[in-house]
């Protein structure tokens, strides 16, 4: 082995073989305490707190939201690029 390898060989021997979630599955008999979390919240016209938001910012537009849409257009109330909203 060149001397790279046996850096990696090194390395590799202090990681230890159990990581602590899979001791924690092995002693739960594989069922995971594990719970996802939602970190956002949706940005859509059919979340009611968005649309007030976007009527409120716009007024004086009676067709901020149309069609469950804003503006007519985008289902999504934030995105890239949209520079009307």
């Amino acid at each position: 082995l060149g001397p790279r390898k046996k850096m990696q060989v090194k390395e590799l021997e202090r990681i230890k073989e159990e990581s602590p979630l899979e001791t924690l599955l092995n002693t739960e008999r594989g069922m995971s305490l594990l719970v996802p979390v939602q970190l956002n919240m949706e940005h859509s016209t059919s979340v009611g707190e968005e649309a007030k938001r976007i009527k409120k910012e716009h007024p004086d537009d009676t067709l901020a939201i149309e069609n469950d849409r804003v503006k007519g257009y985008l289902k999504v109330t934030r995105a890239f690029g949209a520079g009307f909203l």
